[in-house]
């Protein structure tokens, strides 16, 4: 007997309700009432450093029986800035960033972890998530400018500090529960608050989301966000296989077939790379290429 063939979980986008009735479940519902709206800098969206979709997961406290939402956001990538001028592209410091970041995590993509506490799926419940803790917190560090080390004026290192900030210290949008979150630095930590407050921002309102865990956002960006260029891949090409320059070669794993959810046709690939293309906020150019270059 033919083993079945495994599928990729469904695919959905917060401008967009599935028309099949039965993918609406409570969980998605409440994702589309309280995902977050991300407030990233227009500079990094300039340098390509989009952010692509979330991935979550819902896990039930076997002590207490409350439920949770961890999320994985997931970013093209990353830049370096100047330490004084926020604005400008530190393109060395980027690059070393970028070979670090290949050669530890397997990827120049960012990810970034964030989890509701306290979710309660009811339709008519007044708190639908009670906190927000992540390891992934900027403090008071803003775009270009860390609490970790400092390069005379040239380089800033980031602290990653671990917190739970409750609803209440959040801002809502208006009548409803998502919450703002600001990225507050180079790096896309999180926070409550702009540090930023006189960078021009994108506010990140429809995006798509997909069902999955921290191995499969891995996974995923290995499989489908192309590197970018760093010193390992171009040095050490025979290992660097997940990207989609000259020196790190792509690899499909998978039959294209496994992109599509049964009954949902619609949902491929081919919206996976950006979440929200529109002439404001156009595709990485490294994503086009790659897109072009399947045939999308």
């Amino acid at each position: 007997m033919a083993a079945s063939t495994p599928t990729a979980p469904t695919l959905f986008s917060m401008d967009k309700v599935n028309k099949d009735a039965s993918l609406e479940n409570d969980e998605t519902k409440w994702l589309r009432k309280c995902l977050p709206i991300f407030v990233q800098p227009q500079v990094d969206l300039d340098n390509e450093n989009h952010l692509i979709k979330i991935l979550y997961l819902f896990l039930r406290n076997p002590d207490d029986g409350t439920l949770s939402c961890h999320l994985c956001v997931i970013f093209a990538g990353e830049s370096s800035y100047n330490r004084i001028n926020e604005h400008k592209h530190n393109s060395f410091a980027t690059l070393m960033y970028r070979s670090f970041n290949r050669h530890a995590y397997e990827r120049t993509a960012d990810i970034n972890y964030m989890e509701f506490r306290g979710v309660d799926l009811a339709a008519d419940s007044t708190q639908p998530w009670k906190s927000i803790y992540t390891e992934d917190h900027g403090g008071a560090q803003r775009w270009s400018q860390g609490d970790k080390a400092n390069i005379c004026n040239w380089f800033s290192l980031m602290h990653h500090y671990e917190t739970e900030v409750p609803i209440e210290e959040w801002n809502l949008v208006p009548g409803g529960y998502r919450p703002y979150v600001y990225l507050n630095t180079c790096n896309h930590m999180i926070g409550e608050t702009d540090n930023n407050p006189s960078m021009i921002k994108h506010e990140w309102i429809n995006y798509q989301f997909q069902e999955g865990d921290a191995h499969d956002a891995l996974a995923w960006v290995k499989e489908h966000i192309p590197t970018k260029t760093n010193l390992y891949s171009i040095c050490c090409c025979c290992w660097a296989r997940n990207g989609g320059g000259c020196c790190d070669r792509h690899v499909i794993h998978q039959p294209k077939e496994l992109h599509l959810k049964p009954g949902n046709s619609s949902t491929n690939d081919v919206s996976h790379y950006i979440l929200h293309e529109d002439p404001q906020v156009p595709a990485p150019k490294a994503v086009k290429k790659l897109k072009q270059k399947r045939g999308y």
